[in-house]
């Protein structure tokens, strides 16, 4: 077979070619005309694959090539599209009662400006803390509390078996100083009577009330030092009434001062931490258990240096303070009316920070008992969770005030939705001075007083606005519903 040239035999003899159209307004219009269903295909394929702009950018590319018709629909659809405000959305009846929508009258107010200092709940230096130390040397054979359970003064927490000799010779002697003052008490009796009949003589039984009150005064001393050495008032009766050595005694809650003041007069102290166990032997001094009392805690605040001439006029003036707890349940909820108790007179070296405190009452959330024995109370603030302290520095007259929900943060944009009916109009607004719970608002906003403003769900509007502007499924083909 004989070779021909590629060229030539891909060339089609002008006898069989089509003739141009007259309207044909390029040479390759034949061409063009060969290869315009597979760019229509290209154009199919790109308007459902491509972004919004790669499909209008595409579409006007090709436009020349495509039918009429198609190129119709395309301008009246990107007619409608420029027609579309981009800053007003119309939640469907369905949505707007999902959203939870609520709003806000914008009103103008004085506002405080106030500065933000890290704090920590924490217990009362040398007053929250109570430690309890076997007041004699024993074994430990009872104890009756466990753990984390609440316990109000005189409450028993430990039975032990004495082996201190002083308390034993104590009580030896107080029995001793009893017997005696007995005797003395029946001799003075009888002499009394003998001293009337004129048998003995008034001095014999002067001499013997003498005695008495020797032994009288001595019985008093040594009852106060078995109290010192641990022992309770019923103890000592008991020792005094039947007349028998007290082999055990019982470590009772202190009535320890500087609890803080409770309503109901009843202090609940709670055993932190437990020392001892059954068998163990302690010495008179040692540590039982530590009880903690939360009725009262401090909110311990660091302020930095420039801080502190503010926070220090706060406190010569009186200025009750507010604070927000940082996580947890209640998260963002505010405590209002704090007082500050004092400022530090030095800086930390480490931190360069002042240390500054304020009064918080406790109040038990909730009580639980197990059996018939152990309580569990369970107070509402706890030592160690974190806060900020919000100290005023500023006031400012007649300013916008939203709640923090209300703004919506895009990058350095801020903006607030303003309801018009059933839509929602984007209004962009300058932001001031915000805290958690609130946001100032710059005169220059567009935001005016009498505006009605969503307080919550408004960030939902802000995502359905840009998923209505980029074309999304909801939206229809070009963000809008057909």
């Amino acid at each position: 077979m004989a070779t021909t040239d590629s060229s030539s035999s891909n060339r089609m003899p002008d006898s069989t070619r089509p003739q141009d159209s007259p309207q044909s307004a390029s040479p390759h219009a034949g061409s063009m005309r060969r290869w315009l269903p597979g760019l229509i295909l290209i154009v199919g394929v790109s308007a459902t694959l491509a972004s919004p702009m790669v499909r209008a950018h595409l579409t006007a590319l090709l436009a020349p090539l495509l039918p009429s018709a198609p190129a119709a629909a395309a301008d009246a659809h990107d007619h409608a599209h420029e027609e579309a405000d981009p800053d007003v959305i119309e939640p469907t009846p369905t949505a707007r009662k999902g959203l939870g929508l609520k709003f806000l009258k914008v009103t103008r107010s004085d506002e405080q400006r106030t500065i933000s200092i890290p704090a920590v709940l924490a217990e009362r230096p040398g007053q929250s803390e109570v430690e309890v130390a076997a007041p004699l040397t024993g074994i430990v054979t009872k104890v009756h509390i466990v753990q984390g359970e609440s316990v109000e003064p005189g409450q028993p927490l430990f039975d032990l078996r004495i082996t201190h000799a002083d308390l034993l010779d104590a009580q030896t002697e107080f029995l001793r100083s009893l017997e005696e003052l007995d005797v003395a008490n029946r001799e003075v009796a009888r002499l009394t009577k003998l001293t009337d009949q004129g048998t003995v003589p008034g001095q014999r039984l002067l001499q013997i009330q003498y005695e008495q009150e020797k032994l009288v005064a001595s019985v008093k001393v040594e009852r106060q030092a078995l109290i010192l050495h641990g022992l309770v008032a019923d103890q000592v009766a008991t020792i005094e009434t039947d007349r028998t050595l007290l082999p055990q005694l019982t470590v009772s809650v202190p009535n320890a001062t500087g609890l803080a003041p409770r309503a109901d007069g009843v202090h609940t102290l709670v055993a932190e931490y437990l020392h001892v166990t059954p068998g163990s032997f302690v010495q008179a001094g040692d540590k039982l258990c530590v009880l903690s009392d939360h009725a009262e805690l401090y909110i311990e605040g660091k302020a930095f240096e420039q801080d502190v001439a503010p926070l220090t006029a706060a406190l010569r003036a009186g200025t009750r303070l507010s604070a927000t707890f940082e996580r947890g349940d209640d998260a963002g909820e505010r405590l209002d009316n704090l007082e500050l108790l004092f400022v530090a007179n030095r800086v930390d070296r480490q931190s360069r920070t002042v240390d500054f405190y304020l009064r918080l009452p406790n109040e038990p959330a909730s009580t639980r008992r197990i059996g018939d024995s152990h309580r569990f109370v369970d107070w509402r603030y706890r030592p160690g969770r974190r806060l900020h302290v919000h100290l005023p520095v500023e006031t400012w007259s007649q300013q916008i005030v939203l709640p923090a929900s209300a703004v919506v943060d895009e990058g350095i944009d801020s903006q607030v939705f303003v309801r018009d009916g059933f839509k929602f109009r984007r209004v962009r607004v300058v932001v001031r001075d915000r805290n958690p719970e609130r946001v100032v608002l710059a005169d220059s906003s567009d935001l005016k007083p009498g505006d009605v403003v969503v307080t919550q769900g408004a960030v939902q509007l802000h995502l359905a606005l840009k998923l209505q502007a980029s074309g999304g499924a909801d939206a229809g083909h070009h963000g809008h519903s057909h």
